[in-house]
């Protein structure tokens, strides 16, 4: 019973394919999160307000990044799953990331190597804000230029901010 509960509050994502920008509800924001990994991945777990189950189909195949609709709110990665048998649970407080609202979140690249034979992982979520930007104004530029992107992953940066008024044509 409480395994039904819990699978009725996890989501699968619906990744954002087209550059429209179809509106967000109230408390709702998108998230940009990239995923870099040696090999395919079966699943990626996030938790929080609301949580999450990134698939591999969920990927572009060409530049690795994720980027949909969420509910404003403090998230982090839990789980990743390389196979159906075999995953790696992520226990520290290294993980945690915000999704805010009415803007793009970018939250990280969550980089993964995994050796299968030897059940070893290395684990990151590495602030990468240029190339996510560079993502963004290739595959999303009309989405980009109604909704401002900020990094709200582990640590501060003010890249987007300054970026932006780079682009604008003013100084920070």
């Amino acid at each position: 019973m409480a395994a039904l509960m819990l699978s009725g509050c996890v989501s699968k994502v619906t990744s954002i394919q087209q550059d429209l920008d179809s509106g967000l509800e109230k408390g709702e924001g998108y998230l940009l999160i990239g995923v870099d990994t040696n090999q395919q991945l079966d699943e990626i777990h996030i938790s929080g307000w609301r949580s999450f189950i990134l698939t591999e189909s969920d990927l572009d195949k060409e530049q690795n990044y994720i980027l949909f609709k969420a509910p404003a709110g403090e998230y982090r990665v839990r789980k990743v799953d390389i196979n159906y048998f075999f995953g790696f649970r992520l226990n520290d407080d290294n993980w945690g990331f915000s999704v805010k609202p009415g803007v793009i979140s970018y939250v990280g690249d969550l980089k993964v190597r995994t050796n299968r034979w030897s059940l070893i992982g290395e684990f990151e979520l590495v602030n990468e804000s240029s190339q996510a930007l560079e993502y963004l104004e290739e595959k999303f530029p009309h989405l980009l230029s109604s909704r401002r992107v900020e990094y709200f992953g582990p640590g501060e940066d003010d890249f987007f901010r300054l970026a932006e008024g780079l682009q604008g044509g003013g100084e920070s």
